[in-house]
């Protein structure tokens, strides 16, 4: 992937790379990075399509009840405990994320390291809420980040 919309997101992630001290910080050539923030892995996905770097982690599989999604549907509106981010399921897995996606045009390193540090929080914010201190594999995992890439390639 070399297109001007990987340069501009790369040179944010590897600026954001440089200044918290983490080496060689930068998205491959599928246009993918995962950052780890102690628990929390959060995988960076560069969607060309619509000008987005996307922010993806793994919340957990919580029971499937009428309150776990009642709570998640409630956390969604208007971000009241998502700090700006959407909470996601996929079907195939069961698996609850939390997305969001950043434009990647005029996209800087404090924005991005703001938008993760928001992200953070609220992944740790929502696994403490549904009672999840162990979320499980990480997105990054092939089998559930193919099955999510899948829908996005579809939508």
């Amino acid at each position: 992937m070399d297109s001007t919309q990987w340069h501009e997101a790369n040179a944010a992630v590897e600026h954001f790379g440089a200044q918290t001290g983490l080496e060689q910080c930068s998205l491959d050539e599928r246009g993918t990075a995962l950052l780890a923030f102690d628990d929390v892995p959060v995988s960076l996905l560069l969607d060309e399509t619509n000008g987005a770097l996307l922010l993806l982690a793994t919340i957990g599989r919580p029971p499937a009840s009428a309150q776990t999604y009642g709570w998640l549907l409630d956390a969604n509106l208007f971000w009241a405990a998502t700090h700006g981010a959407t909470v996601a399921r996929d079907v195939a897995a069961g698996t609850i994320f939390l997305q969001q996606s950043l434009p990647v045009a005029g996209l800087q390193s404090e924005h991005l390291e703001a938008a993760l540090q928001r992200f953070v929080t609220s992944v740790e914010e929502l696994r403490r809420r549904l009672g999840q201190t162990d979320a499980g594999p990480s997105p990054d995992d092939r089998g559930e980040l193919t099955s999510f890439m899948q829908h996005l390639v579809r939508a």
